[in-house]
């Protein structure tokens, strides 16, 4: 969407913008929504943060050598949504 005021010109660039937080949200674990529908988006952090459960690993080898880790879950079963950050940086 573009419009006009005087010699400024305004672009829409919310896509953009959404797409930062949606980047953000993958690599740490959230989760980001967009609608038109606040309601519907309370509801889903709603029923997000009354069904969780929080795990906390440490590694018994970690080094600090300043290097990226990637973190994988698995899980056995079926029907659940894992939400976990990208890694973490040894330092």
């Amino acid at each position: 969407m573009r419009s006009s005021l005087g010699k400024a010109t305004i672009s829409e660039k919310s896509s953009d913008i959404f797409k930062a937080f949606s980047d953000l949200a993958d690599a740490t674990g959230g989760v980001s929504i967009s609608s038109a529908n606040a309601l519907d988006s309370f509801q889903t952090a709603v029923e997000a943060s009354e069904n969780y459960y929080l795990v906390y690993y440490a590694s018994p080898d970690y080094k600090a050598d300043n290097k990226f880790h990637k973190i994988e879950i698995r899980i056995k079963g079926e029907g659940y949504r894992i939400t976990h950050r990208a890694g973490y940086i040894a330092d």
